[in-house]
C-alpha cells in the first residue's frame, strides 16, 4: 500500500513518504499531526505526539502476528498465493489491513 502510495506522489513530482518504523511510535515528535475531521471516530494527533507505551505494544504485537501469518502463507483463514495467474489472497490482506466494517481486522492477529 505503501509503494502505491508513493507511485501516486512521484506521479505528481512530490518524494516518497518515510514509513512510520516500530521505533518511532514512541519517539518524540515521531508522530506528525494528523486531524481526521470528518470521520468522527477519530480524534486529531497533535504534532510531535507519542504513542503510550500500552498502544506502541498492542501495535507492535498486532504486527508481530500479521507478519506471522503472512509468512505462513494464510491470512483470516485465505491461503496467499496465485492461482492461475490470479492472486488470491490480496483481499483477504487488504481486508486485515484495513477493515472497513469487516470483523476480519488487524486485531484478529
Amino acid at each position: 500500500m505503501l509503494n502505491r502510495y508513493n507511485a501516486d506522489r512521484l506521479a505528481v513530482g512530490l518524494g516518497p513518504v518515510i514509513p512510520y518504523q516500530p521505533s518511532d511510535w514512541q519517539t518524540r515528535g515521531g508522530l506528525i499531526g494528523y486531524d481526521p475531521r470528518r470521520l468522527n471516530q477519530y480524534s486529531a494527533r497533535r504534532a510531535g505526539a507519542t504513542m503510550s507505551p500500552g498502544e506502541a505494544r498492542n501495535l507492535a504485537n498486532t504486527r508481530r502476528r500479521l507478519m506471522q501469518a503472512v509468512d505462513a502463507g494464510s491470512v483470516a483463514g485465505q491461503r496467499l498465493g496465485y492461482v492461475n495467474g490470479v492472486d488470491v489472497g490480496i483481499s483477504a490482506l487488504g481486508d486485515a489491513v484495513e477493515p472497513f466494517g469487516n470483523n476480519q481486522g488487524l486485531g484478529d492477529y
